[in-house]
């Protein structure tokens, strides 16, 4: 083979490789409202660094991504509708944190669940040192006054939903309630919560303490796939593999223990 003819095949294998690697660039969006400790923009300073996200979720996907035939430049934080609409309509790829429910699972692929969020009540502990008393379970907590956030669906919490105060708008308000007495406690979900510090700010400093809720059932999250992705079957099996290597080597809880520490 001449010189000349080989350099022409070498170039078109080169050209057919980057067109390859090309196509199989995946396009990611998540909710534009951030949510710690899973998925958030960058902070320098406390000031928000455009175009670079951090979090739990984006750990994974980097450690499952590496070496793999797929790859992704950026996470679009849009507004979580419109990241919905955009992922049915094949716009994106994928989109990295969200609940099962039957609607979902006809529009999307599901990966297999890769955490899991507790529910827990979060008490002061200079008004309770020792935590609530004789709380076996989440209808227990009625024996005390309970708050929570405004238009948050609290169904999972196994509590009386009756009786819950439901007058805050964020979590630095309800959290103020607990610490001036005016709540015994404030329910929540346990890593999201604690997720908040790595924006700076942390809700569990100092005087908060804060246990399971006692029958509560733990709601798994999941990463979606486009069914109009050309990546769709197997962007979902190289996740899946990905998910269960990163479990049975124990990975998943040390990456997610270092933002709930």
């Amino acid at each position: 083979m001449s010189v000349m003819k080989s350099l022409w095949v070498g170039a078109i294998a080169a050209g057919l490789s980057s067109s390859l690697h090309a196509a199989e660039n995946i396009a990611i969006c998540e909710d534009g409202a951030e949510w710690p400790p899973f998925h958030y923009i960058k902070r320098d300073g406390g000031q928000k660094v455009p175009g670079v996200s951090e979090g739990y979720s984006i750990d994974v996907i980097n450690k499952i991504l590496k070496g793999s035939q797929f790859s992704y430049s950026k996470v679009d934080f849009i507004p979580w509708k419109r990241c919905l609409k955009q992922l049915l309509k094949g716009k994106y790829d994928l989109l990295m944190n969200a609940s099962y429910n039957a609607e979902r699972a006809a529009n999307f692929l599901y990966t297999k669940a890769y955490y899991e969020m507790r529910p827990a009540y979060f008490y002061s502990l200079k008004k309770h040192p020792n935590g609530l008393e004789g709380i076996t379970s989440g209808a227990a907590l009625s024996k005390y006054k309970v708050c929570g956030l405004a238009g948050y669906n609290y169904k999972a919490f196994n509590i009386d939903l009756s009786q819950l105060d439901t007058g805050s708008k964020n979590f630095a308000s309800v959290a103020k309630k607990v610490r001036a007495g005016r709540c015994d406690a404030f329910i929540a979900r346990i890593e999201a919560l604690a997720g908040f510090k790595a924006i700076g700010q942390d809700f569990l400093e100092g005087d908060i303490g804060y246990k399971p809720i006692p029958g509560a059932q733990a709601n798994e999250f999941y990463m979606i796939i486009s069914k109009k992705s050309k990546h769709a079957k197997a962007l979902q099996e190289k996740i899946d593999q990905g998910i269960d290597k990163l479990k049975a080597d124990g990975e998943l809880k040390i990456l997610l223990d270092k933002y709930l520490k």
